[in-house]
């Protein structure tokens, strides 16, 4: 008896009871949270054909944002000096949201509301477009926007992309005909090679 008297004499205040709870609860929260982004982080490098688990490992985790987006991985060495932290982390935020298709305000969303912005990157209908920047481009890297539509990416051929498919020449008024009869294919002849096209008839040389 003398125990249980002597337990409820050192029992905490009701206050205190209030604050334990109340500080358990926003843990459990916090917790949870970061356990969306790391869920979100997951989905987000499985789209782009990277290891999900790669987003549990610290300074790997930036590594691999850095091969998304098309950034130096040196610049992983970035993160560790104060200041350049802080703009290096915005830009990857942006290169992030570029790559799989959305705006520069999107990335700053991601910086600014994480919680929401990642989700949505992750578990929504967002595609990994390619990488926006040429690691290997020089200082700053070369820009290249996303693609438009469709699936996968990657650095466009050298020159400015490969050029638009061109028709050929229209045949000859009179000329040959493909072997075996039918119309001349759409959008006419291959261009002449060396010489043109001989003149109707067969006659050589003769206008």
């Amino acid at each position: 008896m003398e125990c249980l008297l002597a337990l409820q004499g050192n029992s905490p205040p009701p206050e205190a009871m209030i604050f334990i709870v109340i500080w358990g609860v926003m843990m459990l929260f916090i917790l949870g949270l970061n356990l969306l982004i790391l869920a979100s982080l997951w989905k987000i490098f499985s789209k782009a054909g990277k290891p999900g688990w790669g987003c549990l490992i610290p300074v790997y985790n930036f590594v691999l944002i850095c091969e998304i987006v098309g950034r130096p991985t040196w610049w992983v060495l970035l993160m560790f000096i104060p200041c350049a932290n802080i703009i290096v982390a915005f830009l990857l935020a942006i290169d992030l949201a570029e790559a799989y298709g959305q705006g520069a305000g999107f990335g700053v969303g991601m910086i600014m509301l994480p919680y929401i912005f990642y989700p949505i990157l992750g578990f929504g209908s967002a595609s990994y477009r390619g990488p926006v920047h040429d690691p290997y481009g020089g200082s700053g890297g070369r820009r290249y926007p996303p693609p438009r539509g469709g699936h996968g990416g990657g650095y466009p051929p050298p020159g400015g992309g490969y050029p638009p498919q061109q028709g050929g020449w229209p045949p000859p008024r009179g000329g040959p005909t493909p072997q075996g009869g039918g119309a001349a294919p759409h959008g006419g002849y291959g261009p002449p090679q060396s010489g043109g096209y001989p003149p109707p008839g067969g006659n050589y040389g003769k206008r």
